[in-house]
């Protein structure tokens, strides 16, 4: 008889996760949270460097450019770039300490746990590329528009 129920085969059965292979997941978990940790610090970077130039003289306006062109920017840029990095601080960290605990366990379930953190970073660092491609298209779209315009 037919059971509708599939045994679901895990990687740490009959020894089908050799030691390489665990030591390999290992170093990418110890990867991931070095990574992890460098991606806050440069969002943490950012927002330190915005308010020491707070303290700098503001360069002399010249006729035809704005603030972005002379140096002088907003708070906004830091901080998108600081929740950027705390995302993805948040979904590397936790693919680490969860792949690190279940394969020190041998558990199954919370090794494809750990990897669907992994998938969503990449999903997230995906999404953030092709918004800035997108960007980058329609700036120069609109450059060049307005140069064969004028």
């Amino acid at each position: 008889m037919y059971d509708q129920q599939e045994q679901q085969q895990s990687i740490f059965d009959d020894a089908a996760l050799e030691v390489q292979e665990r030591s390999s997941i290992l170093k990418l978990s110890n990867y991931t949270r070095i990574f992890s940790f460098l991606t806050l610090a440069s969002g943490i970077i950012g927002l330190i460097s915005y308010f020491r130039d707070l303290g700098r003289p503001t360069p002399v306006m010249v006729e035809g450019y704005g603030s972005f062109f002379t140096g002088q920017t907003s708070i906004i840029f830091p901080i998108i770039s600081l929740l950027i990095s705390a995302v993805n601080f948040y979904f590397l960290y936790k693919f680490s300490q969860i792949s690190k605990s279940a394969i020190e366990k041998l558990h199954q379930e919370e090794l494809n746990i750990s990897f669907n953190f992994l998938a969503t970073y990449f999903k997230i660092t995906g999404f953030i590329i092709m918004l800035i491609l997108t960007a980058v298209v329609l700036i120069f779209l609109f450059f060049g528009l307005g140069r064969l315009l004028a």
